[in-house]
This record gives C-alpha cells, sequence and structure tokens, in this order.
C-alpha cells in the first residue's frame, strides 16, 4: 500500500511539473511608466572641462491626461500651462528623488509634471501635440522628465 501511494505521489509530482497551467501560459506582464522627474537651473552651457549635469531629483506628481495638443491648454509661458481641457486620466505623486512607477493601460497618453502652481511639458511633437507617449501592451516605457525652464543654455 506505501509504494503504491509514492508511486501515485510520484505520478501527481510528475504531471503538474511537466504540465504548465494554462492561466500561466496566457499570463501577459502589465505594463508601466517609469521614470524619474529631475530639474536644471541655473547656467547649463556647456563648456570644456564641465560635466554634463543630469539634474536634481524633484519630487512632484506626474498627471496623465488623454492625448493633447496645444490648441488644448491654456499656456502661461513657454512649456508652462495653466490647464489643459482634455480628460485628467490620473495623478500620480512621486517619491522623494522623483522617482515614477504608473502602471497603465496600453494607449496614447500626454504626460506633464506639476511645476510652479502649473503643468510642465517636457516636450512637444512635431504636431503641436503636448508630451505625447505611446504605451505598448506588455511593455515598460521609460521617460525621465527634466525641468528646464529655469536653466539658460
Amino acid at each position: 500500500m506505501f509504494k503504491l501511494m509514492i508511486f501515485f505521489v510520484g505520478v501527481f509530482t510528475y504531471l503538474c511539473a511537466c504540465h504548465p497551467a494554462k492561466n500561466a501560459l496566457a499570463f501577459k506582464p502589465d505594463q508601466a511608466i517609469i521614470g524619474q522627474v529631475l530639474e536644471k537651473k541655473g547656467n547649463q552651457m556647456p563648456s570644456p572641462g564641465k560635466q554634463n549635469y543630469k539634474g536634481k531629483p524633484y519630487n512632484s506628481i506626474v498627471y496623465i491626461f488623454e492625448p493633447s495638443s496645444i490648441q488644448d491648454a491654456v499656456t502661461l509661458e513657454g512649456n508652462l500651462f495653466k490647464k489643459l481641457n482634455t480628460k485628467l486620466i490620473g495623478s500620480y505623486p512621486t517619491d522623494s528623488l522623483g522617482n515614477f512607477f504608473i502602471k497603465i493601460k496600453p494607449g496614447l497618453y500626454s504626460i506633464l509634471v506639476g511645476y510652479q502652481d502649473a503643468f510642465y511639458a517636457p516636450f512637444f511633437s512635431g504636431k503641436n501635440e503636448i508630451a505625447v507617449i505611446k504605451v505598448q501592451s506588455g511593455l515598460n516605457t521609460t521617460l525621465d522628465i527634466v525641468i528646464n525652464s529655469s536653466a539658460a543654455y
């Protein structure tokens, strides 16, 4: 009887180890937007012997909107916006070093950062789109945001 029980335990273990569950095969990793918010101030003009400065970590809030264009926004100055007239998907605080990790569905989004009581856009497209990024299914999108509105080049 004991030998028969050992036999069945062995067969059961073998079958479980060799045939993964169907759900495990169908698993797809989540996608996210991962990065760090940094700030550059003052003279950033390159010069001999001066190392490239990455920026100082900036604790802020990252805002995700539906894809936005300049026509959808109320501009304050340069990259700073008072308001976007598109849907806010969510707001995500960074840690004290400006790091963020945002799990989000695949799609196109505008990403902005809270700065000086406004929204800071890190870049624009050639089509006047405000910081539009593409999040693909199962892939992480890496984006470091450098706030340089107080820097001189």
